[in-house]
């Protein structure tokens, strides 16, 4: 009778290509998983930066309507007889906007510059703040005077509004700004 001889290293190959086969695995499904996550998280940072940009410019295109229909900013600058008494107030989407006073930006400019700073405001759940300033020509020497507060000192004079929005707990503090210059 012949005598069976056991080789104790039969089979070594195979184990070691599972192992192998299982850790490349488990690898590959770690680093899809964090590829994901990723993914997900940079969608979300480039919704928040596109929702900002959109209140910005909701923000300006109220401040702009405002302007033009109500000649919002007309008569509540520093130093001049005021028509108007108290701070240019008016509502947009998401609260009350109170502006400040406006004051001239360099001496014998007839530039005022209107500023709202850190305004919160709540659109569609979520909570915003926008920074807003209003750069406004009058053109005039007298900004009293009949001619510059007629019904077309809109038409005759500019106006640049400037609004950043962001978010008040963002983590980068990523602001997005929409700029309008009207004549």
């Amino acid at each position: 009778m012949k005598k069976k001889i056991f080789n104790n290293k039969t089979g070594f190959a195979l184990l070691y290509a599972i192992l192998l086969s299982g850790t490349v695995l488990v690898v590959g499904v770690l680093l899809m998983n964090i590829i994901t996550k990723q993914l997900v998280y940079s969608s979300i940072g480039k919704n928040s930066e596109m929702a900002y940009y959109y209140v910005a410019n909701s923000i300006r295109e109220c401040v702009y309507y405002q302007d033009y229909v109500n000649n919002a900013f007309t008569a509540f600058q520093s130093g001049v007889a005021s028509v108007k008494s108290g701070n240019p107030s008016f509502s947009c989407p998401g609260g009350d906007l109170t502006f400040s006073v406006g004051n001239k930006v360099a001496a014998g400019s007839n530039i005022y510059k209107y500023s709202l700073s850190g305004q919160s405001l709540v659109i569609g759940g979520h909570n915003y703040k926008v920074d807003v300033d209003v750069y406004r020509n009058y053109g005039c020497e007298n900004q009293v005077s009949t001619a510059c507060l007629g019904s077309n000192l809109y038409n005759r004079n500019s106006t640049v509004i400037i609004v950043s929005g962001y978010s008040p707990s963002g983590p980068r503090g990523v602001k997005r700004t929409a700029v309008r210059v009207v004549k």
